[in-house]
C-alpha cells in the first residue's frame, strides 16, 4: 500500500456512523474481486426486475426505495481498500434512473431494454466508494414499467434481493393508501458481523469447522467437467444463461416422489442432480457447491447482507443402489450438512492447504442454487407484476445452476463459463438431466449403475455416426481379389524384396505351389502353421500358401527370443514351422520343421484345386503381450481381414501400380495391411528388409528409390526418419498409427507430405479399425469407425457415456476377432455382447484404451487406462505432459511416467532423447530450460519432478515405447554430468561435506557446478556461513560465483593459494570489454551475487563491475546513510575507471544508492551513462520523516504486503512460495546462529554480519529523502507484482526525475533477476539500452 500526498480532506463526504469487520463470506468476495479484476467483480452483480402493468405512482415508488436504504446497513456500505473493514455511512445518496421511452414502438422498446438490462449487469461497482446498489425504472407507457435493482453481492445476497422486493411492494401499498409502513425491525448487518466474529471463537464454531474437514479428509480430486475448448491458463469469468422450464409431469413426478420418500423437493432435485454429475463426469466422488443463507440459519429473517455461506457438498455414488436408497442416503448426509451450515468454502481451502491452480476455482466449480418462492409475497396494491431474474454476463463458476419457479413450472437457469463450454452441450446436459429426473420418478426402484444418459438421443447419434455399413466385393476372402488381380495383370509388379521383384503371376504360381507342398506335409484346412521367415522374396508367398491351403498362419519374427518363440508354436497348437535353413534346428524338438529354402521349386505343379477359406475360417493367430507375463493369441478370422483390406482400398486409398513400403515387422498385426493391400489394389509391396526398417537412412534412400506411394509406421519410426534427415518429399499417403499422435510431429509430418491419415485399432480388431486425415496440427483426432465396424464409448458399468464424458473405447463390427486361442475366460472378459442401440447378436471388444466422443462423432483416444495417474489428488494423463516436451525444441522424443517413493506416493519422471546437437554436458541446465517451458502451460503438478536423457526410448517388438522398462532414477541422479570424480585431497572433502549440506545432495564431485546443483545466491550466503564456522576462513560471497566448479573453490582454503580474496566495494565481475562500463549497487542483503548471471548473458565487450557493501568483512565500519554510500562507491569506481561515463543500476536498496550517485555526478557536471532502477518504487518521502511517519510508513507496508501475498499466492503461488522460502531460509537461519553459538563467536559470523549491514541499510532507507534528479532514469518493471502501486506506469518516479523510461521485464521482483532463464529477456534489453546511449 502506498501513501501519498493527495488533495483529500478525510472530514469531507458523508459521515461514518460505524467500521466494522467483515463476515467470512465478504471477505472471500472482496478477495476474489481484487485477485480476479474487472471481469471477476462484474460475475458478483446481481439484478432482478419487475415488470409492472398498472397505473404506477412514480413518487410512492421511489420513497419506498430510499426507506429501504435507510432501514438496511447493508445498503449504505463500502469497503476498506485492505478487505478486512466495512465502512458504514449515516447517509449514502442511491441513484434512481428513470428513462422514458414511450415514444418508442414495441420493437425499439425491446431494444432498449435489452440495451439496458445489459448495461446494468455490466455496470462496475467501485468497492471503496459505493454506493453498490442502483435503483432504475424504465416506463414503456402510462401503464407499463419495468423496475430494476441491481447491487453487488457484497453487500445482498439472494435472499436479500427477494427481500427487499418484498419490502418495496409493502412499503408501495403503505404509501399509496396514505399510511406510513409498519415493518418489523430488521438486524443491523453490523450486529450480525459481531456475531459471527464472536461465534467463530466458539466451540460450536470448532465443532462445524472438525466436522467439515473430517468430512473432506482425505481431499477429493477435482471434479472435471469435460469442455469443449482447452482450459485456459488462467481463470476466466466470460459467462451465458440459458433457461430451460421442466415439464410439467415431471414437476408433478418430483414433488410426489419427494412425498413418499418424506423429503423435499429440493433434496430430491439435488439427489438427481448428483446422478448427473455422475455420469457426465464418471467420478464416484462428487463435490459441488450450494449457498447456504445465513439469514435461514440464524433466525435473521428481515437482514440484508451478504450472509451466504457456500457449503461444499461432498457425495459418494454407491452405483448398485437405487434412487429410493440413494435419496434415504442423502436425505440423511444433507440434514448433517444444513446443521452445520455456519461455516463457508473459504475456510475449508485454507485448511485442507489444497494446492492453487489458477486456472480453476478449487474443489466447487459447480454451483447448485435455489430461489423458489422470492415472487409469492410480493403483491403491488393496483398493478399485475412479474418477477425477472436478469442473466450475468460474467460468472464465478464454471457452471451455476439456479432452481427458481414461474408460474408453477421449475426453471432452471443454466450459467456458465463460454470459454469451457458451448451452449450446444448446456442444451445437450439439460435433455440428460431431465432423462435422469424421469428415471427418478418412473423408475426410483432401478439401480443407478443401470441408469442412462440421453439413452434416446445417444442411440440417434451412435446410429449416425456407426452407420459404416458398405458391402464386400467378394464373399470370403481377399485371397478372391488378389487371384482376379492376377489373372487380369500377371506381369504387373506384386513384390519387391532383398534385390528381387515378382510379378503377379509368379507371386501367384509360387503361393499356390507352397500350399501343394504344405498338403503333401499334411497339413490341412484349419491346420495352424508357424512361419518364421526372413523379411525376404519367401515371407509373402508362404503367408499366401498357408491362406490358399485353408490353413491360419502364426507370424514369427526371428529376432525374437527363443523361448518366446517356442511358446507362441506350442500354444498355438501349430502343426508345422516353416522357417529359413539356419533356424531349423532351433525347434526340431517342439514341432515339425520345414526349411523354406527356395520359393522357385514349388511353382512347376499348380494342379490342385483348394477350395476358398470361408468368411468365418481362420486366418492367423496373431500373439501380444499379456499382463500374465505370457503373450496371448488373436484369433482373426477371413472375413475380418477381408473386410479391413477394402475399407482401407477406400480410405485412405491405394491404386494399381503404385508402390507401398512394408516395414513393420510380420509379429505386429499392421504387417497385415502392408503386405496384403497392394494385392487387392494391383500395386507393389516394397519390402524392407529387417536392417533397413531399423535405418532411417536407410528407409529414406528407399523413399526415394521406389518413389513409393504408400507407407505406415507408428510414431517412434516417423521420428526416426525426422532424425535421420527427412525433409519434404514427393507427397505420397502416410499413415501414422501404433501409439498416440502427438501435435508436434502431426505439424512435421504435415510439412513433409501435406494431409495424412491417423489410424487406431488394437489386434483385437484387425489392425486399424478407426481412421482420420489429419489436415491441421491442431485437429487430431483417431476419427471415425471404418467399414463396417461400429465404435462406442463405455463407463464401467456398460453404459454408453455422454458426449464429452471419457470412458473406455469399445469396439464392434466385422472387425473384432473371435477371441483369444484357448484363453476363454479371458476371452469372456474382453469380448462383451455388442451394446449398440439396434441389437446386434455379434460381439464388441473392451480396448482398455479411453476416449471420448466430439460433438461430430469423432473420437479423441486418450491413451490406456491403466496410464492414468493420480499425482497430488489430480488425475493426470501422461500423455499430455508428453505431447508438451515432444514441442520443445533440442527434445527428439520424450516419455514420462508415475513413480512411486519410499512412502508410496507417486511423482513424474521425464525421459528425452534429444536432438542432435545436444550434449549431456549442459542437462542440468537444460532441465530446468525445459521445467519452466512446461511450466508456460501445465500446472506444477504436472511438472516432471526427476528426469533422465536416454540415448533411445525403450520400444517393444511393435516399436512402441515399453514403458515396463523405462529405467527408474534415483532421486538427482539428473544432476550430475560429465565424468565423475571424487573430491581428490582434505581440502576438497571439507568443501563437499559443505555443499552436501547447502544444497541437500548426497554425492557431490570435483567438476560439481554449485549453481548446475540448484545453488542460488541465498544458499551462496549459507555456503560462506557454513564455511567460516568449520574452517575459520571468510571469504566474500561473490568467492563462489568466480569459483563455481568444487575443485576451483577448494583451492582458496589451501594455505599456498594465490588467488587475492578482495573485500573492496568493487568487484570486478567480467572487466574486460570496449563499450561504457556497467556498476551495479548490491541491495540491503549487502551482496552482489545476483550480478553474475545477469552478465553472463550481456554482450562479450560489455564491462561489469559490481558493488558490494562496505564492512562486509566484520572489520571495516559500515556507511550508515544512502548519501555517504553513493559518495563512496563513486570514488572507489574512479579508481578502476578514472575517467568517462559509466552506467549505473541497482535492485531495491541499491536502486536508491545509484539514484543518489546519479544526483551526485550530475551536480558535479561529469558525464553519465544509463541510469537504471530495478523494480522499485519512489515510496520514500520527499521530506524528513519523524517516528510517527515512519511508523504509519511501516504498518502501511505491512497491510501492502499481506495484499500482495494473498494476490501472488493465488495468480503465481511460484513467486510467492520462492519469496517466502527466501525470508523463511534468511529468517531460519538467523535464528539458529543466535540461538546455537556462543556469544564470543558472534562477532565474526559472516551471517551476523550480513544481517548488521541489513538493518544499517534499512535505516539509511528509511532516513533517505527523495529530491530531483534532473535526468532520464530506466525504470524496470517486473510483470509478476510482488509489491503495491498506486502509478503503475512509472512507480512514482516521474516526481523525482526530468524523466522516466519503463521497461517490462519477464519474472518477478527476484526471478527477473536470480531466474537462468528469465534473466536473458532483463539483460538483452539492459544491453539494447545501453547500446543505444554508447
Amino acid at each position: 500500500m502506498q501513501l501519498n500526498s493527495a488533495a483529500h480532506n478525510p472530514f469531507e463526504g458523508p459521515a461514518i456512523e460505524k467500521v466494522g469487520g467483515l463476515v467470512d463470506a465478504q471477505k472471500e468476495v472482496w478477495l476474489s474481486c481484487i485477485l480476479g479484476g474487472k471481469e471477476a467483480n462484474l460475475s458478483y452483480n446481481q439484478s432482478i426486475s419487475l415488470d409492472l402493468q398498472g397505473r404506477l405512482d412514480l413518487d410512492c415508488l421511489e420513497k419506498a426505495c430510499y426507506g429501504l436504504v435507510e432501514r438496511h446497513e447493508a445498503l449504505r456500505m463500502a469497503f476498506a481498500p485492505n478487505g478486512k473493514q466495512f465502512i458504514l455511512y449515516e447517509e449514502m445518496p442511491i441513484p434512481f434512473q428513470k428513462e422514458d421511452y414511450s415514444s418508442l414502438d414495441a420493437d425499439s422498446q425491446r431494444n432498449a431494454l435489452s440495451t439496458f438490462l445489459e448495461g446494468e449487469v455490466l455496470r462496475v461497482f467501485d468497492l471503496q466508494q459505493g454506493p453498490l446498489i442502483h435503483f432504475s425504472l424504465l416506463k414503456f407507457s402510462e401503464s407499463h414499467y419495468h423496475f430494476t435493482i441491481t447491487a453487488h453481492h457484497l453487500i445482498a445476497d439472494g435472499w436479500s434481493l427477494g427481500l427487499l422486493m418484498e419490502e418495496i411492494s409493502q412499503q408501495y401499498n403503505a404509501f399509496v393508501s396514505g399510511q406510513e409502513p409498519t415493518l418489523p425491525q430488521p438486524m443491523p448487518f453490523s450486529q450480525y458481523a459481531a456475531e459471527m466474529e464472536t461465534y467463530s471463537q466458539s466451540e460450536a464454531y470448532q465443532e462445524t469447522e472438525r466436522y467439515w474437514v473430517e468430512k473432506f479428509t482425505p481431499v477429493p480430486s477435482q471434479l472435471e467437467l469435460p469442455t469443449d475448448r482447452p482450459r485456459p491458463k488462467e481463470r476466466t469469468y466470460n459467462a451465458q444463461r440459458d433457461d430451460f422450464h421442466l415439464p410439467q409431469d415431471l414437476v408433478d413426478g418430483l414433488k410426489t416422489l419427494s412425498k413418499k420418500s418424506n423429503t423435499s423437493l429440493v433434496n430430491t432435485i439435488m439427489a438427481a442432480f448428483e446422478i448427473f454429475l455422475h455420469k457426465i463426469t464418471g467420478q464416484e466422488d462428487i463435490v459441488y457447491g450450494l449457498p447456504a443463507a445465513g439469514q435461514a440459519a440464524t433466525g435473521n429473517l428481515t437482514l440484508v447482507g451478504h450472509c451466504v455461506n457456500l457449503l461444499p457438498l461432498r457425495t459418494k455414488i454407491q452405483a448398485e443402489l437405487n434412487f429410493q436408497q440413494y435419496l434415504a442416503k442423502r436425505k440423511s448426509e444433507l440434514l448433517d450438512d444444513y446443521d452445520h451450515q455456519q461455516f463457508t468454502f473459504g475456510n475449508l481451502i485454507k485448511i485442507l492447504g489444497i494446492p492453487r491452480d489458477p486456472s480453476r476455482i478449487p474443489l466447487v466449480p459447480i454451483m447448485f442454487n435455489v430461489d423458489l418462492g422470492m415472487d409469492d409475497p410480493i403483491r403491488f396494491e393496483g398493478l399485475q407484476h412479474k418477477l425477472i431474474s436478469n442473466p450475468r454476463k460474467f460468472e464465478t463458476f464454471e457452471i451455476f445452476l439456479n432452481l427458481s419457479s414461474a408460474a408453477g413450472t421449475l426453471v432452471l437457469e443454466w450459467s456458465y463459463n463460454t470459454d469451457l463450454f458451448s451452449p450446444a452441450t448446456v442444451s445437450y446436459w439439460m435433455e440428460g438431466f431431465t432423462d435422469i429426473i424421469r428415471q427418478a420418478v418412473d423408475s426410483p426402484e432401478i439401480p443407478i449403475s443401470i441408469w442412462t444418459f440421453n439413452a434416446d438421443r445417444m442411440a440417434e447419434k451412435l446410429r449416425e455416426w456407426n452407420n459404416t455399413e458398405i458391402e464386400l466385393p467378394v464373399r470370403h476372402s481377399f485371397l478372391e481379389i488378389f487371384w482376379e488381380n492376377a489373372k487380369a495383370n500377371p506381369h504387373a509388379a506384386a513384390l519387391i524384396a532383398d534385390g528381387k521383384s515378382m510379378d503377379y503371376a509368379t507371386l501367384r504360381r509360387f503361393s499356390h505351389g507352397l500350399a501343394e507342398h504344405l498338403a503333401k506335409q499334411g497339413i490341412r484346412s484349419g491346420d495352424v502353421v508357424a512361419v518364421m521367415l526372413d523379411r525376404n522374396e519367401k515371407l509373402l508367398p508362404a503367408l499366401l500358401g498357408v491362406l490358399e491351403l485353408g490353413a491360419a498362419y502364426v507370424p514369427l519374427d526371428p529376432g525374437f527370443p527363443t523361448e518366446r518363440l517356442g511358446y507362441m508354436m506350442q500354444d498355438s497348437g501349430a502343426k508345422l514351422l516353416l522357417t529359413e535353413p539356419q533356424y531349423s534346428r532351433n525347434f526340431a524338438d517342439l514341432l515339425p520343421v520345414l526349411a523354406l529354402e527356395d520359393v522357385y521349386p514349388f511353382a512347376k505343379n499348380n494342379k490342385t484345386h483348394f477350395e476358398v477359406p470361408p468368411f468365418d475360417s481362420l486366418a492367423y493367430i496373431l500373439y501380444t503381450s499379456g499382463s500374465t507375463g505370457k503373450p496371448k493369441g488373436v484369433r482373426i478370422p477371413h472375413g475380418n481381414l477381408l473386410n479391413f483390406l477394402v475399407s482401407m482400398q477406400q480410405e485412405p486409398g491405394l491404386s494399381a501400380g503404385e508402390t507401398l513400403l512394408a516395414i513393420t515387422t510380420v509379429s505386429f498385426d499392421i504387417a497385415g495391411l502392408e503386405l496384403f493391400l497392394p494385392l487387392i489394389a494391383g500395386a507393389t509391396v516394397l519390402l524392407a528388409s529387417s536392417e533397413q526398417a531399423k535405418d532411417g537412412r536407410a528407409l529414406l534412400q528407399l523413399m526415394e528409390q521406389h518413389q513409393i506411394g504408400m507407407m505406415q509406421a507408428t510414431p517412434a519410426t516417423w521420428r526416426m526418419l525426422i532424425l535421420a534427415g527427412w525433409s519434404k518429399s514427393p507427397a505420397f499417403k502416410l499413415l501414422c498409427g501404433g501409439e498416440a499422435l502427438s501435435e508436434d510431429l502431426a505439424e512435421k509430418l504435415i510439412e513433409r507430405v501435406g494431409p495424412f491419415w491417423n489410424v487406431y485399432g488394437p489386434t483385437e480388431t484387425t489392425i486399424w479399425s478407426s481412421i482420420k486425415r489429419i489436415a491441421k496440427s491442431t485437429d487430431i483426432s483417431i476419427g471415425r469407425p471404418i467399414a463396417n465396424t461400429q465404435i462406442y464409448i463405455l463407463d464401467a458399468q456398460g453404459q454408453h457415456c455422454p458426449m464429452g464424458r471419457v470412458g473406455e473405447i469399445c469396439i464392434g463390427g466385422l472387425g473384432v476377432a473371435e477371441g483369444y486361442h484357448d484363453r476363454p475366460e479371458l476371452t469372456a472378459e474382453k469380448f462383451i455382447a455388442d451394446p449398440g442401440p439396434d441389437l446386434r447378436t455379434t460381439k464388441c471388444y473392451r480396448t482398455g484404451d479411453l476416449g471420448k466422443f466430439l460433438a461430430n462423432g469423432e473420437i479423441v483416444c486418450l491413451g490406456r487406462i491403466d496410464f492414468q495417474v493420480k499425482i497430488r489428488g489430480y488425475r493426470i494423463e501422461l500423455g499430455e505432459i508428453e505431447s508438451k516436451l515432444n514441442q520443445i525444441p533440442g527434445v527428439h522424443q520424450a516419455a514420462v511416467n508415475a513413480v512411486p517413493d519410499k512412502y508410496g506416493n507417486n511423482y513424474l519422471v521425464g525421459y528425452l532423447v534429444l536432438e542432435d546437437g545436444e550434449t549431456k554436458s549442459q542437462e542440468s541446465r537444460f532441465f530446468t530450460e525445459i521445467k519452466a517451458h512446461l511450466k508456460e502451460s501445465l500446472p506444477d503438478y504436472m511438472v516432471p519432478a526427476e528426469w533422465m536423457v536416454l540415448d533411445a526410448l525403450p520400444l517393444t517388438q511393435n516399436n512402441k515405447v515399453d514403458r515396463k522398462r523405462l529405467p527408474v532414477p534415483q532421486q538427482g541422479q539428473n544432476d550430475q554430468a560429465g565424468p565423475v570424480e571424487e573430491p581428490a585431497d582434505s581440502f576438497e572433502q571439507t568443501v563437499a561435506g559443505i555443499w552436501q549440506k547447502v544444497l541437500r545432495r548426497e554425492k557431490i564431485h570435483r567438476k560439481s557446478d554449485f549453481f548446475e546443483l540448484g545453488g542460488h545466491s541465498l544458499m551462496a550466503v549459507e555456503l560462506m556461513v557454513l564455511l567460516e564456522r568449520e574452517t575459520g576462513l571468510k571469504l566474500p560471497v561473490n568467492s563462489i560465483f568466480r569459483f563455481p566448479i568444487l575443485q576451483d573453490f577448494a583451492r582458496l582454503l589451501h594455505p599456498q593459494n594465490e588467488v587475492e580474496i578482495s573485500w573492496k566495494s568493487v568487484v570486478p565481475i567480467k572487466p574486460n570489454g570496449s563499450k561504457i562500463p556497467l556498476f551495479l549497487i548490491h541491495g540491503a542483503g549487502a551482496n552482489i551475487t545476483p550480478f553474475y548471471g545477469l552478465a553472463e548473458h550481456l554482450d562479450a565487450e560489455q564491462p561489469v563491475y559490481g558493488i558490494q557493501a562496505k564492512g562486509l568483512d566484520g572489520k571495516e565500519e559500515p556507511l550508515h546513510t544512502i548519501e555517504e554510500m553513493a559518495a563512496y562507491y563513486l570514488e572507489e569506481i574512479r579508481q578502476v575507471h578514472p575517467k568517462g561515463p559509466f552506467h549505473v543500476g541497482g535492485q531495491s536498496f541499491g536502486a536508491y544508492v545509484a539514484f543518489e550517485m546519479a544526483k551526485q555526478i550530475k551536480s558535479k557536471g561529469e558525464p553519465l551513462g544509463r541510469v537504471f532502477l530495478f523494480d522499485v518504487s519512489a515510496y520514500q518521502s520527499d521530506t524528513k520523516m519523524d517516528a510517527w511517519d515512519q511508523f504509519k510508513l511501516k504498518v502501511s507496508q505491512q497491510l501492502e504486503k499481506r495484499v500482495v501475498d494473498v494476490k501472488l499466492a493465488i495468480l503465481h503461488p511460484d513467486s510467492f512460495k520462492r519469496m517466502k522460502m527466501n525470508s523463511f531460509a534468511r529468517k531460519k537461519g538467523f535464528a539458529q546462529r543466535w540461538f546455537n553459538k556462543e556469544k564470543s563467536n558472534l562477532e565474526s559470523d559472516a551471517f551476523l554480519t550480513i544481517e548488521k549491514i541489513r538493518k544499517i541499510n534499512h535505516k539509511a532507507m528509511d532516513n533517505y529523502v527523495l529530491s530531483r534528479y534532473n535526468g532520464e532514469i530506466v525504470l524496470f518493471k517486473a510483470k509478476i507484482k510482488t509489491f503495491l502501486v498506486g502509478d503503475t506506469k512509472f512507480y512514482g518516479w516521474d516526481n523525482y526525475a526530468k524523466a522516466v523510461l519503463p521497461v517490462e521485464v519477464e519474472g518477478d521482483h527476484n526471478s527477473m533477476v536470480d531466474d537462468s532463464r528469465l534473466r536473458i529477456d532483463f539483460s538483452r534489453k539492459m544491453q539494447d539500452l545501453m547500446d543505444t546511449l554508447s
